[in-house]
């Protein structure tokens, strides 16, 4: 039946069986949240394909978070608020300028604007390459000196032996 859940009668009928047992479990938040999207029906088109009237492309390449968005947002606000609609539009051309600048001297010359390779395979293999370092270092050392703490604690008393300096 999940398998199915991009057809929209499909959504409707798990719906309407997610709307039962709420109502036969007496169960309010879940009610009370089913009756919000009765009143506002575009908030379940944005919530799945089933019902969206988005194509299947857009859907699967637009991102599920608003991240990137409000961090676009903080950066605009760097270059102006309370600005006239033709200065909004001409300070986001510049940024949008920017951006593309840095994008295409990435793609066509090869040069990325940080150092290292920061695309997605290029921060997994150095996250696969961490691990793979702090496994080797564990492996290293006897498992119970990890977790003692007995040696630092010696080194931080103070020493009879030490002598004032001069």
């Amino acid at each position: 039946m999940l398998m199915n859940l991009t057809d929209e009668s499909v959504f409707h009928e798990i719906l309407a069986t997610v709307r039962k047992e709420a109502e036969a479990n007496n169960l309010k938040p879940l009610i009370n949240w089913l009756q919000h999207k009765d009143r506002n029906p575009w908030v379940l088109q944005c919530l799945s394909l089933a019902t969206t009237g988005m194509s299947r492309r857009d859907w699967q390449t637009t991102r599920f978070n608003t991240n990137p968005a409000e961090s676009a947002h903080a950066y605009s606000q760097r270059d102006g608020i309370k600005l006239s609609l033709l200065a909004a539009v001409q300070r986001g051309q510049r940024i949008d300028g920017r951006f593309l600048e840095l994008e295409f001297g990435a793609y066509r010359f090869g040069i990325n604007p940080r150092y290292g390779n920061t695309s997605f395979s290029g921060r997994k293999k150095l996250s696969a390459t961490r691990k793979k370092t702090k496994a080797a270092k564990r492996a290293l050392v006897p498992s119970g000196e990890l977790d003692s703490m007995d040696e630092p604690r010696e080194l931080l008393k103070p020493s009879e032996a030490m002598e004032p300096m001069e």
